[in-house]
């Protein structure tokens, strides 16, 4: 799931981004919002796993110890998360030409209207999926292996081992479903407990199953449909 943080110290801009992100994209994004870049890091700190895909921070921020810059800011989340996508919004023209410090996908002029909203995060998503479909890194018996990506159909939990199924052949970690899913990319599916997909290869589904197109099928969970169905039919129009 790709997640998004919303930095502003004005937390009803926050909640209004949320909303319009909802109203064109569904649930298929994990937000969360922050009163400033960084207090993003903080949280970061204390809980590793959320990492933001793409933030969306203000420029200049009013916090207890005075003015905060979102650019110096955001450059640091950058050094931690180079695939971070930045979108900077400002209500002063006069910001714009120093956001290019931190090399942002995207500049938002507030108030912020809605097309100009999704045309940022479009856009980022693109930059997004170059980045996925590149290589992911696994410690293998005291080695680390090499990955590609777009090579993988699916993965199976098997007992306290995973088996990874490729185009060519199949690979087995000993690693947690979950520490290997924190590795890849959202379009990377978790329709089961015990099952990862790559939506890339998914030629169908309905309301139990999914069928890849080597007609291997994947089981999904009762109560995941919804959430599923929402996901791979984004994925299907992108």
């Amino acid at each position: 799931m790709v997640k998004i943080a919303l930095c502003d110290d004005e937390k009803k801009i926050c909640s209004h981004l949320k909303k319009l992100i909802e109203e064109r994209y569904g649930h298929i994004f994990s937000i969360f919002a922050a009163q400033s870049p960084e207090e993003f890091l903080d949280e970061w700190k204390e809980d590793p796993n959320k990492t933001a895909d793409i933030l969306i921070t203000d420029i200049q921020f009013e916090t207890e110890n005075g003015q905060q810059n979102g650019i110096l800011e955001a450059k640091k989340i950058q050094e931690r998360f180079s695939r971070t996508q930045i979108i900077f919004m400002t209500g002063y023209l006069e910001y714009a030409t120093e956001i290019f410090d931190a090399s942002p996908v995207y500049f938002l002029l507030k108030p912020i209207e809605k097309e100009d909203l999704y045309k940022a995060l479009d856009k980022s998503m693109i930059k997004l999926q170059s980045e996925w479909k590149k290589s992911i890194f696994v410690e293998l018996k005291g080695s680390v292996e090499k990955i590609l990506v777009n090579e993988i159909l699916y993965i199976e939990n098997k007992g306290r081992n995973l088996l990874v199924h490729m185009k060519e052949a199949d690979k087995a970690f000993h690693m947690k479903l979950g520490d290997f899913e924190a590795k890849l990319p959202p379009h990377f599916l978790r329709p089961h407990q015990s099952y990862l997909v790559n939506m890339d290869y998914i030629k169908e589904f309905n309301r139990t199953e999914i069928i890849l197109q080597n007609d291997v099928k994947i089981p999904i969970s009762r109560t995941k449909y919804p959430l599923i169905k929402e996901k791979i039919m984004f994925h299907f129009t992108q």
